[in-house]
């Protein structure tokens, strides 16, 4: 088992060694991102991503690993100009995952975040993921619709919203958490939920189409 894991990080390491020296200039030899060949990169210069946390070696890593046995996509990571994305420590996105950070915004994820395959990233303005949060696998966050929407014929529908997931959150998998979603510390997501409203309260447990109140007082451990 190790020697496979040997060989399949020698077979990433040209990749990670580059990526690192492109963001980060001469501190990318310390090689604080590990990023695996079937991940995409595009648009990526220096210092479009931020680490607010002393390097350490592979302590962010891209593209590898998730539940066995179940299918996962090519991933990318595509950061526009002026654009950041920012990790505050440690940090794990499995096999699939997609980030996307276009002109001008940015996202945040907070130290030990872990995110199961198939994930993505897409801001247009914010998205701030905070501290010990876990996503299942093919979660979709978005904060913008896309596509303007005129309503009554005269009023344009605000098409951007930052989003907003507190500290130690559990989101389940084939979730989406849309614009203007915001959620509370210490509360869970449950399968197959869309969220789209705020959540003030912590320790809750919402889901639904869209996802509302569960229940409350909850707690979960990894």
């Amino acid at each position: 088992m190790r020697i496979h894991l040997y060989l399949k990080r020698l077979v990433n390491l040209p990749k990670t060694i580059i990526f690192n020296l492109r963001v980060f200039g001469i501190d990318g030899l310390r090689l604080p991102i590990y990023i695996t060949h079937n991940i995409d990169v595009k648009k990526i210069k220096k210092d479009s991503i931020k680490i607010e946390a002393p390097y350490r070696r592979f302590m962010i890593e891209i593209g590898e690993g998730g539940s066995k046995g179940y299918p996962s996509r090519k991933g990318s990571v595509w950061i526009d100009k002026e654009a950041k994305l920012i990790f505050q420590g440690s940090a794990y996105l499995a096999e699939g995952t997609a980030i996307r950070v276009d002109k001008g915004a940015e996202i945040l994820m907070g130290d030990n975040f872990n995110a199961n395959k198939n994930c993505t990233f897409w801001a247009n303005e914010s998205i701030h993921i905070g501290q010990d949060t876990l996503f299942g696998f093919d979660v979709f966050v978005h904060d913008a619709d896309g596509h303007k929407i005129i309503m009554g014929g005269q009023a344009e529908r605000k098409s951007v919203g930052r989003i907003q997931i507190g500290k130690h959150v559990w989101i389940a998998a084939n979730v989406s958490i849309l614009k203007g979603a915001d959620i509370n510390d210490e509360s869970v997501v449950g399968y197959n939920s869309c969220v789209l409203s705020k959540f003030a309260d912590s320790h809750i447990l919402i889901g639904g189409y869209p996802a509302k109140v569960v229940e409350r007082d909850i707690t979960w451990y990894k």
